[in-house]
């Protein structure tokens, strides 16, 4: 063999390489992200029945748009809130003792559970309050920041219930 086959081989052979580590880089990559918005899917999945149960055992419903904070009222004076933190959605639960000092600490209650949201996402609420009976739409809409063609937005979750549809079913 002589130097310049020694070096065609040697270069074949490295491009071959860097390719192979290219794609077991890329293939590393995607499984990541598929692992990442599957995780993201079944957080927003557990965090909307944990939210449908609750809109459904609360007497009345109020959001706050500038606190990101999504207040479920009880009949007895406690409440349970979903407040935004920081890429997550805390749910707080409020004795109806501490409900009174709530606006003296408003962060007062027992976090009770945490749930991690997609990236770029936030949580908004319709209509701003309502009773028993009524529906309330809660949807967690995530913007793409860039448009991109090879990536799309997971679509927005929505949750559409009634307030307080256990109560009734209680007591009808």
């Amino acid at each position: 063999m002589t130097l310049i086959e020694v070096v065609a081989v040697t270069g074949a052979s490295a491009t071959l390489m860097a390719a192979a580590i290219g794609v077991l880089l890329a293939m590393g990559r995607a499984d990541r992200q598929f692992t990442r918005r599957s995780e993201d899917a079944r957080q927003v999945a557990t965090l909307f029945d944990r939210l449908r149960q609750d809109v459904h055992a609360a007497d009345a419903v109020r959001w706050n748009e500038a606190a990101q904070t999504l207040e479920l009222l009880a009949e007895d004076g406690g409440a349970t809130e979903y407040r935004l933190a920081a890429h997550r959605l805390e749910r707080w639960t409020v004795a109806a003792e501490d409900a009174a000092a709530e606006e003296k600490s408003p962060r007062s209650g027992k976090l009770t559970s945490a749930y991690r949201l997609p990236t770029g996402t936030h949580l908004t609420a319709e209509p701003a309050s309502a009773a028993a009976g009524e529906l309330v739409r809660v949807t967690l809409p995530r913007e793409q920041e860039e448009p991109r063609p090879d990536r799309q937005p997971p679509p927005a979750a929505e949750l559409v219930a009634a307030v307080g549809s256990n109560a009734r079913l209680l007591h009808e």
